[in-house]
């Protein structure tokens, strides 16, 4: 055999067994996608990633500001791992008593009705396999009239979910919150 087939050869079964390793080294394998939200009435859907390649799925009802993320059990095993709750409306009432004037100075007032839209973002990066990063996903939620953009982080332990440890109930930390968009004042067209 030249030697020119056998550093071909040698480097094909590099390559196999490097997927071969890749795939089979995680305990929790789930289908990768890209976050968006659909919309249904006064309830928001989205799904992100977190640590490990575990996914979750966010729930928002717009008319009381509950957002809640439900983790799905590792291994297949049916049910849910963990669930967590977060009251938007309320960091959103908190982030207007400490802020009352918006960027031009203006008054911030509370919305008699917020209006929120939500979708998953990239947060940190956290697992890593050669050049490939696998980014942990927090929730951002912004108010239509005010601006206000919140990023929820789910509480996640990737040990406890491997192990298939429960953890049922928590609560999601708002990381930050800020005024992205100042309000667009009452432009005349």
């Amino acid at each position: 055999m030249s030697k020119h087939l056998q550093i071909i050869a040698l480097f094909c079964i590099g390559i196999a067994a490097g997927f071969f390793a890749a795939y089979y080294s995680f305990d929790c394998r789930e289908t990768m996608a890209s976050g968006g939200a659909d919309r249904s009435g006064e309830y928001i859907i989205t799904s992100g990633l977190l640590e490990g390649g575990a996914g979750a799925t966010y729930f928002l009802d717009c008319s009381t500001g509950m957002l809640t993320a439900t983790v799905p059990a590792c291994r297949g095993a049916g049910g849910l791992w963990g669930m967590y709750k977060a009251d938007v409306t309320k960091s959103l009432r908190a982030f207007i008593t400490q802020n009352p004037k918006d960027a031009f100075g203006q008054p911030l007032e509370m919305p008699s009705k917020p209006n929120y839209v939500m979708t998953s973002a990239p947060f940190h990066y956290l697992g890593k396999l050669n050049q490939i990063s696998w980014p942990a996903e927090c929730i951002s939620i912004v108010e239509t009239q005010t601006g206000i953009q919140f990023l929820f982080v789910v509480p996640f332990n990737a040990t406890k979910y491997k192990q298939g440890t429960l953890e049922m109930q928590g609560e999601m930390r708002c990381f930050t919150a800020k005024q992205i968009n100042p309000v667009m004042k009452r432009r005349q067209l």
